[in-house]
């Protein structure tokens, strides 16, 4: 039997005696191949077993028609509950939170007597009573909870007297601020007004004349499509009472209606050729 002997000074001698340093990278490499290799045969039953979605090529349209459309969103319109002028708080186009105050108004006689003080405390004052508002009607809501669903007796007439004691606390500081709004403007919850959002959106005062467009009115959309609607206007700070003069974008989808000429059907036909790529 043959023996082969490897000399010392020899090349794979001298790779074998290096191996050993080099154990650990080629280890790592050999999982991260077998790893590459589970993957590719994981997406290949993926695909095999499973659908796939694939765009297609773009296509040429060949039978149209052009028509006119409205473009409809979700919008909520800002009327003004008096005659007077608005000050606006944030930037036309400005996304607001829900809560946030965008605007105050005040009433034609009442603004040359307030100072920018006067504005200042009626502002902090009125956005004080705003969080009281929404925490009182959330008290009111869980004293309901509480009549309806607490079954335990004990329990229940604690909570209901804990919330009762904090709404009356809330109540006595909401009647406080409004005794000091009124040292700084007699009646002034009829002479200003502070706009706070109730709802996230974009605030707006480009009016187009639509604002009040209801979808389900099919006869007063058929109206608008024949006369057009006006060219959004810069804003005016004058106040017209029962009209509006800014709006919240509260949504961000958009619908599209529109008449069709008579005599027009865009139903697709039984067989259609799609033209793509030059092809049919």
């Amino acid at each position: 039997m043959k023996r082969y002997v490897l000399k010392p000074d020899s090349f794979l001698a001298r790779v074998l005696k290096m191996l050993p340093l080099f154990r650990l990278p080629l280890l790592s490499l050999v999982v991260l191949l077998l790893f590459l290799l589970l993957t590719q045969l994981i997406y290949a039953g993926i695909g095999y077993l499973f659908s796939r979605v694939k765009v297609v090529d773009w296509g040429t349209i060949e039978h149209g028609q052009w028509v006119e459309v409205l473009m409809l969103r979700p919008e909520m319109v800002l009327s003004a509950p008096f005659t007077g002028e608005a000050y606006l708080l944030v930037e036309e186009g400005t996304r607001v939170r829900a809560g946030e105050a965008v605007a105050e108004l005040i009433k034609t006689k009442a603004a040359p007597n307030l100072s920018k003080e006067d504005l200042l405390a009626l502002r902090t004052i009125a956005f004080r009573l705003y969080h009281l508002d929404l925490e009182v009607g959330a008290i009111n809501k869980e004293l309901e909870i509480l009549a309806e669903h607490n079954p335990n007796p004990v329990g229940k007439q604690e909570d209901r007297q804990f919330l009762t004691t904090r709404k009356t606390e809330l109540l006595a500081t909401r009647t406080r601020l409004s005794h000091n709004a009124e040292t700084v403007l007699a009646d002034w919850q009829s002479n200003y007004q502070l706009v706070v959002a109730a709802q996230p959106g974009i605030f707006s005062t480009h009016l187009d004349g639509g604002e009040n467009l209801d979808l389900l009115e099919h006869h007063q959309i058929k109206t608008d499509l024949n006369q057009k609607t006006s060219v959004p206007r810069s804003f005016n700070s004058k106040l017209t009472a029962g009209k509006p003069w800014a709006k919240m974008v509260t949504e961000y989808t958009q619908t599209l209606v529109c008449q069709l000429p008579a005599g027009v059907n865009l139903d697709p036909p039984e067989e259609a050729v799609l033209l793509a790529n030059g092809r049919r």
